[in-house]
């Protein structure tokens, strides 16, 4: 993207705060704004989305193919209960302390026993019941083995460009200090460098830009637009252009 000549520079000069953009700040000035109207209806919209919980696999119901036998949720579950409990724990093990809204409590500081709080967590009966299978925490990079876009993002931290957007949790969060890492073979975390020269090297964004259309053109189709992406391979930006 291509900034107007004299525009960052005249944004430094008069010390530019992201309040500058706090569209909700000025939408709440007009009790009478769309933003206010919508406001209003918060309440009985959460009041209705609890009433909801999810829609199980089970419950699925395939829709009619030519030629193509008919295979309802149901069809690709197990009944075993020893297949059922396994998968359970390899869910405890890997993913639930991501993908869970609810957390052991309390958490047990040794890790050999956080390991066996969070089996006991999910082979509860009603480990599923009003959980959004998700947090909003910053998890490290070593642990998951991603790119660094959520472990390292500012955006949406109090303060911040996009601090009105996110939740209260997110926006207490803080930049994290833990060194990007990379993986091998056996996921153990390991110094991150360029091959070539043992440093980290700043490189012109049209590659990647590239690459992201590139990607999203093959994974979803050109209707897609390639916003709100994640950048691979890539470490940070060798210029802030806001907070």
């Amino acid at each position: 993207m291509t900034v107007k000549e004299g525009v960052a520079e005249q944004s430094v000069a008069r010390k530019f705060k992201p309040g500058e953009f706090d569209l909700i700040g000025t939408a709440r000035k007009d009790p009478n704004s769309p933003w206010m109207q919508t406001e209003k209806r918060m309440p009985n919209m959460a009041l209705f989305l609890s009433t909801w919980d999810s829609f199980p696999l089970k419950d699925a119901i395939e829709i009619d193919r030519a030629g193509t036998p008919r295979k309802d949720g149901k069809d690709y579950l197990s009944t075993d209960a020893d297949t059922l409990k396994q998968g359970k724990i390899v869910f405890a093990d890997n993913c639930a302390s991501c993908h869970s809204g609810k957390k052991p409590n309390p958490m047990p500081a040794d890790s050999a026993q956080q390991k066996q709080a969070w089996r006991d967590l999910v082979l509860r009966d009603d480990f599923l019941v009003d959980n959004y299978l998700s947090d909003d925490q910053r998890h490290p990079l070593s642990e998951l083995g991603t790119n660094a876009q959520r472990a390292m993002g500012t955006n949406a931290m109090g303060g911040h460009t996009w601090g009105q957007m996110s939740s209260q949790t997110y926006k207490d969060e803080r930049v994290p200090t833990e060194p990007l890492q990379d993986q091998d073979a056996n996921g153990k975390p390991i110094p991150l460098y360029d091959p070539l020269t043992g440093k980290n090297v700043a490189v012109p964004p049209s590659g990647h830009m590239s690459g992201i259309y590139a990607r999203v053109d093959n994974a979803r189709g050109v209707h897609k637009a390639p916003a709100n992406e994640t950048i691979a391979v890539t470490l940070t930006a060798a210029r802030r252009l806001c907070t």
